[in-house]
């Protein structure tokens, strides 16, 4: 485990590459996990309506990942990150 994470701490590798995109992916968790929901329902409507195969299933949940990070991306940047700066300037409530 300590090789593993002495690996991904390289920012110049593509293991670091990886890690920077683990941490980033970390930042916007929570919106994922409050908005995975509201991207799911489309698909979900979608994938039952069509029956489709297997594999386009798989792409289809790649697609619907997607679509939950940039949701995310989009409510971190928009909602959670202001509150955040107002917090760190002291201006938030604690």
């Amino acid at each position: 485990f300590a090789v593993l994470a002495f690996v991904l701490s390289k920012p110049n590798t593509e293991a670091g590459l990886l890690a920077k995109s683990l941490r980033r992916l970390g930042k916007v968790s929570y919106a994922a996990y409050m908005l995975h929901l509201v991207a799911l329902l489309p698909f979900q409507f979608w994938v039952l309506k069509s029956g489709m195969s297997a594999a386009l299933y798989v792409g289809c949940f790649l697609l619907y990942a997607a679509f939950t990070w940039l949701l995310a991306e989009v409510s971190y940047r928009t909602i959670e990150r202001p509150f955040l700066a107002m917090k760190a300037r002291g201006s938030g409530a604690a």
